[in-house]
């Protein structure tokens, strides 16, 4: 039985390798395509290790091989862990499990069991039996003791009205602060029930492996798929330092939200600097919760900073500044080829451009969002 188990999972996973093998060389023969691209990125190392980031429906193409890696590896280590795994720990939890919440169940629900039978017990009992002797036994006493204390402790009588008065007062009082506090609840609730929609895809324009710059203070552009009305955080971390180089937060601009697009930070803005030479990793996030930042969504790329190359100086004085970012992208300086060109390139020809930025850095749907513009 073993056996015939083992060469299931064996030709399970060969067939969804190899299927999935077939799906990534086809895709992988579209993107070889030639294209008529008028902006060409020369990546200065494509098998560079990935390490931007985004935020919501990622698009799995943007992996290439590691989706092929991934499954496989998945499904292999799945299976194989999940059995021994499975079966020892599950020998032994539910051993363990087992006993511990046999006793505490057990005595939980024996102490509930007794407490609820014996108060029913108890008031009824002692309810029938109390009102009966109490009847006989209080009114011959009630009446003969009655006559005599009544005038002794008339006097009594005014303060336990007056007692009766002031419990009143404080009940209303009571009552009035939980309304206030119900209605405060309620306001909450309705608050919550008027939550912004969270984007579903928030993403850096920079490309799957660390990006290259020339520039101290370069401007960073990043996307995001819906109008957003409430304030972003941005911050760049130096490569094992301890702390943010710069951390701000984004205010919506005065139209009252960011808009669905893209939307650039510059960094001599907010007066920092990279220095030559150093790799940097830059974040935009959502912070829906301050409190449990765990469910930050962020989107992130990294940047580095070279010195300019001598080939790099002369063949940016042989074009025009508005052709400057073509230049960059043939010499792999990504993060200055995006600033460029939105400085100098406008409209449909911007968004043209982009585009095909974005294809070639594998962000199909920031592509996808610059077409439908055109």
């Amino acid at each position: 039985m073993s056996k015939i188990t083992s060469f299931s999972i064996s030709l399970l996973l060969l067939c969804t390798t190899s299927l999935v093998h077939i799906a990534v060389s086809a895709a992988e023969t579209a993107a070889a395509a030639p294209k008529n691209y008028q902006i060409i990125y020369n990546a200065p190392d494509p098998s560079a290790p990935l390490r931007r980031r985004e935020a919501g429906l990622v698009d799995d193409s943007v992996l290439g091989g590691s989706v092929s890696r991934g499954l496989s590896r998945g499904l292999s280590r799945g299976l194989s862990r999940g059995l021994s795994r499975g079966l020892s720990r599950g020998l032994s939890r539910g051993l363990s499990r087992g006993l511990s919440r046999g006793l505490s169940r057990g005595l939980s629900r024996g102490l509930s069991r007794g407490l609820s039978r014996g108060l029913s017990r108890g008031l009824s009992r002692g309810l029938s039996r109390g009102v009966s002797r109490g009847v006989s036994r209080g009114v011959s006493r009630g009446v003969s003791r009655g006559v005599s204390r009544g005038v002794s402790r008339g006097g009594e009588a005014a303060a336990i009205v007056d007692g009766a008065k002031q419990a009143q007062a404080h009940h209303e009082g009571d009552t009035d602060e939980h309304a206030a506090e119900t209605e405060k609840k309620e306001e909450h609730h309705e608050a919550e029930e008027d939550l912004i929609a969270l984007p579903d895809l928030m993403a850096p324009l920079a490309p799957p492996h660390t990006g290259l710059t020339t520039q101290a203070q370069p401007t960073l552009y990043f996307y995001i798929s819906v109008d957003w009305p409430v304030m972003l955080e941005f911050t760049i971390n130096k490569r094992r330092a301890p702390k943010p180089v710069i951390h701000v937060e984004l205010q919506p601009p005065a139209s009252g939200s960011f808009a669905k697009g893209f939307h650039s930070v510059s960094l001599a803005e907010h007066g920092a600097a990279l220095e030559a030479g150093e790799t940097y990793e830059w974040f935009v996030f959502i912070t829906p919760d301050p409190v449990e930042r765990t469910g930050d969504i962020l989107a992130s790329g990294t940047i580095k900073r070279i010195a300019p190359s001598s080939a790099l100086t002369a063949a940016l004085q042989q074009v025009p500044l508005n052709q400057q970012h073509t230049v960059y992208s043939q010499q792999g300086i990504w993060y200055d080829a995006v600033d460029k060109l939105h400085q100098h390139v406008k409209g449909n020809d911007l968004r043209r451009l982009r585009a095909e930025l974005s294809d070639q850095a594998k962000m199909p749907k920031l592509a996808i969002f610059d077409r439908a513009q055109l």
